[in-house]
């Protein structure tokens, strides 16, 4: 066997430090990857939050217009626990606490010809208090 034929069989294949550094490029890949899974994810769980406050606080606003601007209902808070694939629960403030709660105040002033009615639905419980709120405001009259 001739030196060039030798030469080229040590040659054969990877180095330990080739496949080493082809590893740690994957790895690194992969994890980019996957942090911004994990980032869509937390994106995608505030929209679909923000969408249920505005839809509870429509609701409300809606129950709110099939009474006479004279003979509206008083302010009121309630708690509702919302669970992906489940109906809303309304519960009470302890219970708003655990899993995904939203809390909706009604304000409603009474004016002279006309009513005011504003509902806020406060989300994103965390440590004490809600991180965000939706707020509707209308003016109903007679």
């Amino acid at each position: 066997m001739s030196k060039i034929q030798k030469k080229s069989k040590l040659k054969d294949g990877f180095t330990i430090i080739e496949v080493l550094i082809a590893i740690s490029l994957v790895a690194f890949s992969l994890v980019a990857i996957l942090s911004a899974f994990i980032y869509q994810g937390k994106v995608n769980n505030s929209i679909n939050n923000k969408n249920v406050a505005i839809v509870l606080a429509e609701e409300k606003l809606e129950e709110f217009f099939k009474f006479p601007y004279t003979d509206m209902p008083g302010n009121e808070t309630d708690y509702i626990v919302y669970e992906l694939n489940r109906n809303p629960m309304i519960t009470d403030a302890e219970g708003a606490k655990r899993g995904n709660s939203f809390e909706r105040i009604v304000t409603v002033v009474e004016g002279i010809y006309t009513s005011r009615i504003r509902v806020q639905v406060n989300y994103g419980y965390s440590s004490g208090g809600y991180d965000f709120s939706v707020v509707l405001e209308t003016v109903k009259g007679g």
